[in-house]
């Protein structure tokens, strides 16, 4: 790496994926965690399919259902440390972020629907 130039983002687990499982819980068994998968991976394609660097600075979007926008709330910090974005903002409703260029729509594991934007800063 040269020097001045930023680490590549970490990936963390994504807050609002719970692990699904059809396999019966016993009364003593531990709760349900979340399964590893990573927050980073939907803002990386849009950053990708915007033809942006990994270490731009960015305006980052997310919108998805309650549940999505709660995760976004509370893990704002790390979000934004992690996508290097300056700005950020999120919705509690898909449709917030309408879809046209430069909006990429996904989904995450639980079935969970969301739209990211991304714009160099």
């Amino acid at each position: 790496m040269t020097k001045g130039a930023s680490a590549p983002p970490r990936c963390s687990p994504a807050p609002w994926v719970a692990s699904s499982s059809s396999t019966p819980r016993s009364p003593t068994s531990s709760p349900r965690r979340a399964r590893p998968a990573t927050s980073c991976a939907p803002s990386r394609e849009a950053r990708k399919q915007a033809g942006l660097e990994v270490s731009d600075r960015i305006s980052l979007t997310i919108t998805g259902s309650q549940r999505v926008w709660e995760a976004t709330v509370a893990h704002r910090g790390l979000i934004v440390d992690e996508t290097l974005a300056g700005q950020f903002g999120s919705a509690p409703t898909l449709e917030a972020l309408p879809l046209k260029d430069g909006v990429v729509e996904t989904e995450l594991s639980g079935s969970e629907q969301v739209r990211i934007k991304v714009t160099r800063i």
